[in-house]
C-alpha cells in the first residue's frame, strides 16, 4: 500500500494560524501602551456598518477577503481564522490521545449558516426598509464618537464580550462541536461568515487541480480536515469542486503521487458541477430527525440569544447546534434498539449501557436548564417589549395596567433567574419610580450602584430620592460621586453644596456653590444658595 510522505504546509500553517493570536496581543498591548488604537478586527464589525454606515476596521477586513476569496478560494478561513486555529488544535489534540475526530452529517445544520447570514445582514435591511428607516451613509467617525463603533477606539473591548463568555464562547464552537460533530463541524455548521465565503469560492478560479497521475489512493481524502471526498472529486472533475474547501493544503502535502496542486482553472459555478451523489447517502439523520433538529435549534436559538444579556449570537448558535444533535441522540438512546456518541455505546440490544444512563441523567439536568432558560428568556422579552411600548407612548400618561404586566415579568426574570442583568434591574427601579414607590427602587438602584459604579444615571436617582426624604446623610455620597464622575456639571456641585448646607456644612457647601457658579455664571439658584449661606453665618455671628 502507498505510504503518505510528510505534510509540506502543516507546520506552515500552524505557524500562520498562531500569528493571529499573537496579532491579537500585539493588538492589546499597543492599546494598553498608547490609549487608543484601532478597533478590533472582528468580522461582526459589519455589523455596525451596515446598521450605523460607519466604516470600521472590520468591514474593510471583511471586504479585503470576500475581494481574496473570489479569486484564491477560501484561504483566509485555513490560514487565519481564529476559530479555525480553536478548531484544528481541538481536532490536533484529540488525534493525539487516540480520539479521531468523527464527522456527523445533516442536512438541516448544513442550512445554519445560511440562515444566520440572513439573520445578521439582511433581515436588518428588510427591518429599516419596511420601518421607514433611511440607510445611514457610509463615514468614519471619530474614536468612540458616535456609541458603539468608530475606526479607532480608547476601548478595545467595548463591543467585545467579558473574558468568561469569550473562553465559553471558544470552548463550545472551538472544541465541544468538534468532539460532538467532527472537524472544523462549526465552520459548515454555525460560522455565518464562512456562508459568505462559501459562495464567493463558488467562483473562484483558485483551487485544489490535479496535474500528475492519480492512482485513487484515498489518502487526500482522509488527510481532509473537512470532510470531502477529495479523490472522487479530482476523479470526476480533475479539481476539488467543493466549497468546504478551506485551502489548508493538507490534501496536496499529503498526496504520495505529488499529483495534486494549488492553482488556477475554470470556477465550478461556470462549469455547472452538480454535487457528487455520494455526498447524499452519508447523512446520519433521517429527513424526519433533521426537520426536528430544525425546530429545536430555531427555539434554542430564540432561548440562548443574548440570554441575561451576556451570550454573543456565535455562541447562541453553537448552543443551539450541540442541543438539537443531543436532543436526537437522547431520543434514540430512549426509543431505538441502539445508539451511540462516537465510540461510547450508549444502548445496544434494547439495554441501556452505564455510560448511556450517565448521558441520559445529563441530558435531563441540560434540558431542564435549557428549559429553565426559556422560561426566564420569555418574561424578560415580554417585560421589555411592554416596558418599550409604555415608554414609547408619548400621547398620555403612563399606563399603570401595562406597568404592572411589565413589572410582573421583570419581577418573574429576576426571582427565578441565575442572575439578573442590569438592564432588567434597572428597568424594575424605574416602573417602580414611575409608581412613586421609591422605598421599593431603592434596593435595586443600590444593586446598580454596586455592579456599574460610574452609571450617572443610577447614582443621579439615589441622591434625588434621599434629597426627597431629606435624608441628606445618605444623600451625600451619591452627591460626591456625581461631582467626581461629572466635575463640570454645575448641577452636580449645586447640588452637593446644598446637601452639605442643609446638615450645616456650610464651608463645604460654599466651596461648592461657588463652583457651579464659576462654571456657570448665570446660575441663580446658586447664587441664590450661597447668599443663604451667608445670612446663616450673620445670624450665627449675631
Amino acid at each position: 500500500m502507498t505510504q503518505a510522505r510528510k505534510h509540506n504546509f502543516a507546520n506552515w500553517r500552524a505557524v500562520a494560524l498562531l500569528s493571529v493570536w499573537g496579532l491579537f496581543a500585539i493588538h492589546f498591548i499597543h492599546w494598553k501602551l498608547n490609549g487608543t488604537t484601532l478597533a478590533p478586527l472582528e468580522l461582526n464589525e459589519v455589523l455596525y456598518t451596515i446598521h450605523q454606515g460607519i466604516i470600521t476596521g472590520g468591514f474593510i477586513l471583511m471586504f479585503v477577503v470576500m475581494i481574496a476569496t473570489l479569486f484564491l478560494g477560501r484561504f483566509f478561513c485555513g490560514w487565519a481564522c481564529h476559530i479555525l486555529s480553536l478548531q484544528d488544535g481541538c481536532a490536533w489534540l484529540m488525534k493525539k490521545i487516540g480520539v479521531k475526530p468523527q464527522a456527523i452529517r445533516s442536512r438541516f445544520f448544513l442550512w445554519v449558516p445560511l440562515g444566520a447570514v440572513f439573520y445578521l445582514f439582511v433581515w436588518p435591511q428588510i427591518a429599516m426598509y419596511l420601518g421607514g428607516i433611511e440607510v445611514a451613509k457610509l463615514h468614519v467617525a471619530k474614536a468612540d464618537s458616535d456609541g458603539w463603533s468608530s475606526f479607532v477606539t480608547d476601548d478595545l473591548w467595548r463591543n467585545l464580550p467579558s473574558g468568561e463568555i469569550a473562553l465559553s464562547t471558544f470552548f463550545i464552537v472551538g472544541f465541544l462541536i468538534i468532539y460532538l460533530l467532527g472537524s472544523r463541524s462549526f465552520c459548515f455548521y454555525g460560522c455565518p461568515y464562512g456562508a459568505l465565503f462559501s459562495i464567493a469560492d463558488r467562483v473562484s478560479p483558485g483551487r485544489i487541480i490535479l496535474t500528475g497521475d492519480c492512482v485513487q489512493c484515498g489518502v487526500c481524502t482522509s488527510n481532509c480536515g473537512s470532510d470531502i471526498l477529495v479523490h472522487k472529486e479530482i476523479k470526476k472533475y480533475e479539481m476539488v469542486t467543493n466549497d468546504r474547501c478551506l485551502k489548508c493544503l493538507d490534501c496536496v502535502g499529503g498526496c504520495p503521487e505529488q499529483a495534486l496542486s494549488f492553482g488556477f482553472t475554470k470556477p465550478p459555478f461556470f462549469k455547472k458541477t452538480s454535487k457528487l451523489e455520494v455526498y447524499k447517502e452519508r447523512y446520519n439523520f433521517t429527513l424526519w430527525e433533521d426537520i426536528s433538529m430544525a425546530i429545536i435549534f430555531i427555539l434554542s436559538v430564540l432561548i440562548f440569544r443574548a440570554l441575561y444579556d451576556l451570550i454573543p449570537f456565535l455562541m447562541s448558535i453553537g448552543l443551539s447546534v450541540v442541543t438539537a444533535y443531543l436532543s436526537i441522540l437522547f431520543y434514540r438512546t430512549l426509543t431505538k434498539q441502539s445508539s451511540k456518541l462516537r465510540r461510547a455505546v450508549l444502548k445496544i440490544s434494547h439495554r441501556i449501557t452505564p455510560i448511556g444512563y450517565t448521558f441520559i441523567t445529563f441530558c435531563i439536568c441540560y434540558f431542564s436548564l435549557t428549559i429553565h432558560s426559556g422560561f426566564i428568556q420569555f418574561h424578560s422579552f415580554r417585560g421589555q417589549k411592554i416596558y418599550e411600548s409604555v415608554i414609547a407612548d408619548r400621547s398620555s400618561t403612563l399606563n399603570p395596567q401595562m406597568l404592572e404586566n411589565a413589572l410582573i415579568h421583570f419581577e418573574l426574570a429576576d426571582d427565578f433567574g441565575l442572575i439578573t442583568p442590569l438592564r432588567i434591574k434597572k428597568q424594575i427601579a424605574s416602573i417602580h419610580l414611575f409608581r412613586g414607590e421609591d422605598h421599593k427602587a431603592i434596593p435595586f438602584l443600590k444593586e446598580l450602584v454596586v455592579e456599574a459604579p460610574e452609571d450617572i444615571e443610577t447614582i443621579g436617582r439615589l441622591s434625588v430620592i434621599y434629597m426627597k426624604q431629606k435624608n441628606f446623610y445618605a444623600a451625600l455620597p451619591y452627591l460626591q460621586k456625581l461631582v467626581e464622575l461629572q466635575p463640570q456639571n454645575p448641577q452636580s456641585h449645586y447640588n452637593l453644596g446644598m446637601a452639605n448646607m442643609s446638615i450645616g456644612k456650610y464651608e463645604l457647601a460654599a466651596i461648592h456653590l461657588k463652583r457651579a457658579i464659576r462654571i456657570n455664571p448665570s446660575y441663580e439658584k446658586a447664587k441664590t444658595g450661597l447668599s443663604r449661606i451667608s445670612n446663616y453665618r450673620k445670624e450665627f455671628t449675631e
